[in-house]
């Protein structure tokens, strides 16, 4: 399974909001998104970086609740202004794995690369005080 390509574009310092489905194919046309998979058992991570090995200017995962996953097969991004705000350069990229575990109905246990892309950053002008 290959990861899905999405660009994405995150104001510095403000509040980000994205919701993905993951989906089979659908049964009677393969070439459309069919029902969503379960993901309410597994777990999610993203990192964001310039480059690979490089610095992480951010980490989302399930665990820290930057990410939640649904039973529909909802991935969703929920990053808050101060998450945002480690975004300090303008281009960076990034992919989110899910965690599929042992027992799953649909899918083998495993890791998953889910989403992949560049991540186009507008940085904050307006900064909090004024010796800033």
């Amino acid at each position: 399974m290959v990861a899905a390509a999405h660009d994405l574009s995150i104001e510095q310092g403000a509040l980000f909001y994205k919701q993905f489905r993951w989906a089979l194919p659908a049964l009677d046309d393969p070439s459309l998104p069919g029902e969503g998979i379960d993901l309410s058992e597994a777990t999610a991570r993203l990192q964001m970086r310039k480059k690979y090995g490089e610095e992480i200017y951010l980490e989302a995962t399930t665990e820290n609740g930057l990410l939640a996953l649904g039973a529909d097969g909802s991935i969703v991004m929920d990053f808050r202004g101060e998450d945002t705000d480690a975004l300090s350069v303008r281009s960076l990229a990034y992919d989110l794995e899910v965690v599929i575990p042992v027992g799953h109905t649909v899918m083998r246990a495993g890791i998953y690369r889910v989403l992949e892309g560049r991540v186009a950053v507008t940085l904050n002008i307006t900064r909090e005080g004024s010796d800033v």
